[in-house]
């Protein structure tokens, strides 16, 4: 009686990690769809053809684009670094630029103030300002987010952009 019992126990368990081993498969599948919805969105909203060029063709911009265009002056920032890091609004979310590891092709969006469901969709700021330099960003350790930084080597370059730098 006992070793069947403990064959039964044994398949739960068994049973019980491929479950979870599934579903962490898909949550990391679904965090990586969710970066994906907000890159082009974002992308386009830190053109600089479209934001922060007097000269360029800014006709045919809603009237949020054209005052986001202003907020993004880099001058006033450099200038009141204690202010807060301009943000621009997707899918409901506030972001305050992309984060970008060419070696690892990591090309992430960052959200603007950290939480744990806002880390089951992209990395966060999690304290401190990119105008102050002590800005610090934190994420899940999902494939399409930070599950790859162990890899880099120190050097390694990484790239920051803010929504005000065009």
């Amino acid at each position: 009686f006992l070793s069947r019992l403990l064959i039964i126990l044994g398949f739960l368990l068994l049973a019980g990690a491929g479950g979870l081993a599934i579903y962490n498969a898909w949550d990391d599948q679904r965090a990586g769809d969710e970066v994906d919805s907000v890159i082009e969105p974002l992308e386009q909203v830190m053109d600089p053809q479209l934001f922060g060029n007097p000269d360029g063709d800014q006709e045919g911009l809603t009237p949020e684009q054209l005052n986001q265009a202003i907020y993004l002056n880099q001058e006033l920032w450099e200038l009141y670094p204690e202010t807060a890091m301009p943000t621009a609004e997707i899918n409901g979310k506030r972001y305050v630029g992309m984060l970008r590891v060419p070696s690892l092709g990591l090309n992430l969006p960052i959200m603007e103030k950290w939480s744990y469901p806002n880390l089951r969709k992209a990395p966060c700021v999690y304290t401190g300002s990119a105008y102050m330099n002590n800005l610090t960003i934190c994420g899940h350790n999902y494939t399409r987010h930070f599950g790859r930084l162990h890899r880099l080597d120190a050097g390694t370059e990484i790239i920051f952009t803010d929504m005000a730098e065009n």
